[in-house]
């Protein structure tokens, strides 16, 4: 019998009602679910915090997009639980299917008929607090008006100065998200690296850069009141050096369809 965590979309999913399908499905399969507090009656769940459920489930499964993911992969991969994700929303580039086949795809999980994706996290420090990045950390301005000043060092090493809008620091999991929109290289996810990648920079010459992913980038602002950070869409006023750096832990996405990584890349992006 399969212990199984589900991180219920409210907005993606009005009323629960694909959730309460999935949740029927899961126990006829003689499941146990666990879910998160999402403020909807669901029967046959039991209701705990995030942390216990990575603890007690064999895996767990988002419903939503990409944004879902973002949210909750540090954590799980703090557990090393293995995560899998159905697409309610658009794009769902990090899910495992769209939400027409998602018994189909559980289905094989517990027929044990998948693979893990390893993936690598970055994080950094903010006032004092370790945050984690499955897509990107972004220092960024905060007057749309003025642009900003960023010196960038790799191992303690000075590499350059960026004038412009802001710096992105992605991983390979990132490199098809606002990297790509800001002119950075799309690098395999399954690649150690960390990319640095200037947005809008005011020098021609100044092009993102690939690093190794055991490399420590150092960033440092002119004006830190004019600054900020984003790490996967936590946002947070920039008050003094950030430094970041791979996470020792890795996020585990369960993939249950053939489709290699150009596959997906045509179909998301390319078509």
């Amino acid at each position: 019998m399969f212990n199984i965590g589900i991180f219920p979309n409210t907005t993606r999913d009005i009323n629960l009602e694909y959730t309460r399908n999935l949740i029927s499905w899961l126990i006829i399969n003689k499941c146990n679910i666990y879910v998160t507090e999402c403020n909807q009656d669901l029967e046959n769940v039991v209701f705990t915090t995030i942390d216990i459920i990575c603890k007690k489930c064999d895996f767990v499964i988002f419903l939503g997009g990409d944004g879902t993911i973002l949210q909750k992969a540090p954590i799980c991969a703090k557990f090393n639980i293995p995560l899998i994700g159905i697409n309610l929303g658009s794009v769902g580039y990090l899910t495992d299917v769209d939400k027409e086949d998602g018994t189909l795809a559980i289905g094989k999980v517990l027929q044990k008929n998948y693979r893990i994706e390893k993936r690598m996290l970055i994080e950094t420090k903010v006032k004092g607090e370790t945050k984690t990045a499955l897509n990107d950390i972004c220092i960024t301005k905060k007057d749309q008006t003025k642009l900003i000043t960023l010196t960038i060092k790799v191992n303690g090493e000075y590499i350059d100065t960026y004038r412009g809008d802001g710096i992105i620091v992605s991983t390979p999991t990132g490199s098809t998200a606002y990297n790509l929109a800001a002119g950075g290289p799309i690098v395999k996810p399954d690649i150690c690296a960390i990319i640095v990648t200037p947005i809008c920079p005011y020098k021609i010459y100044s092009r993102p850069l690939v690093l190794s992913g055991d490399d420590i980038v150092t960033i440092s602002s002119n004006d830190y009141f004019c600054t900020s950070v984003s790490v996967d869409g936590y946002m947070d006023n920039l008050t003094e050096e950030i430094t970041i750096k791979k996470s020792i832990n890795k996020a585990s996405i369960i993939r249950t369809h053939k489709q290699n990584f150009y596959d997906v890349l045509r179909k998301k992006f390319f078509i």
